[in-house]
């Protein structure tokens, strides 16, 4: 009787390991290709759920922000480095009458990216809560996991995994090309999301609590704030303090890639000096696990359930479009 109890368990045992998101995963790379996992740093959030990790300057840990959607967010907060006793230098900029802070760092890590002996500009970051925002030029230096929901980042440098699906979770995982600036002066990556059969640019921004779009761009691709169950919410102020109005507007479908997403809410407003771009924000990276892959060229975005974000009240539901300003036009 203990035999058979012993097959019937080892019976069960394979069989929930074939059912499991492991087995079912479980496809094999091409020869030589190493994924080669380097670290993993948790997350934590904010109210408004925008992700903050630790980075460590001159082996002090810091709270730092992650701010995917600017091309060069990465500063350090002033008070901080006082704190520490670093030098804080000002230097003319290309503005008259405009002077510009920074300090030379001996050395500053994330995760397995480091810097030694090395200028950051320095800002003052008390109002955000942390001690450095770090920005995509410095946090896609090697392919990043980004995964809100789970509530982690991780790191890899893969090596010969050129063709390879590098989703480890789920090698099916649907992914899309992305650009990048020529020169690599702008390391966030420029991708299409597809809209009632049209292309536009976008990128991830993990400090904007809303996806937005440009209004006009967004009339272009048939969504309007008089689309159906569009609503207007708070005006917020953009470039020089003009105030702009904010709607948000039901998406039933749009793609990425392979990757259908229905029943998408859009903020729209003014993003003229932007241009033409979506801005993906936390309320779409919270749905998603993403895989941002510079060794490629390529991300992967792979559905989730999204863990509760913090709720915020229309009025200020738009009060996180003033940093959907911030990304400048997509190369």
């Amino acid at each position: 009787m203990r035999n058979a109890g012993s097959r019937f368990a080892r019976r069960l045992g394979f069989t929930l390991l074939a059912l499991s998101p492991l087995a079912a995963s479980a496809q094999p790379l091409p020869a030589g290709c190493e994924p080669r996992e380097l670290s993993t740093l948790p997350l934590t959030f904010r109210d408004d759920a925008v992700p903050v990790t630790e980075v460590r300057i001159d082996g002090k840990p810091v709270p730092a922000l992650i701010d995917t959607g600017a091309q060069q967010a990465t500063s350090l907060d002033r008070k901080t480095l006082e704190e520490f006793g670093i030098k804080v230098n000002l230097s003319d900029s290309n503005y008259v009458g405009v002077q510009v802070a920074n300090a030379r760092i001996d050395h500053i890590a994330l995760g397995p990216i480091e810097y030694k002996k090395a200028w950051f500009v320095v800002d003052d970051l008390q109002k955000d809560g942390v001690g450095a925002k770090i920005g995509a030029n410095y946090l896609f230096r090697t392919d990043v996991e980004l995964a809100l929901a789970q509530g982690y980042l991780k790191f890899f440098k893969p090596t010969g995994c050129l063709r390879a699906s590098l989703a480890y979770w789920d090698r099916s995982t649907p992914s899309a090309p992305f650009q990048v600036h020529p020169l690599r002066k702008d390391l966030r990556p420029w991708f299409k999301v597809r809209i009632n059969g049209q292309d536009i640019n976008a990128v991830i921004s993990t400090v904007t609590t809303h996806s937005y779009m440009d209004l006009f761009t967004a009339k272009r691709m048939g969504l309007t704030p008089e689309s159906p169950g569009a609503t207007r919410e708070g005006s917020v102020k953009s470039w020089y303090d003009r105030e702009q109005a904010v709607w948000k507007v039901p998406v039933p479908r749009m793609s990425i890639g392979e990757l259908d997403i229905t029943n998408f809410d859009l903020r729209l407003m003014n993003m003229d000096i932007s241009g033409e771009m979506l801005v993906l924000g936390t309320d779409f990276l919270r749905r998603h696990r993403v895989y941002v892959a510079m060794s490629q060229n390529r991300i992967y975005f792979s559905p989730v359930n999204p863990a509760p974000a913090a709720q915020v009240a229309p009025a200020a539901a738009g009060a996180d479009a003033s940093q959907a300003r911030t990304p400048m036009s997509s190369p």
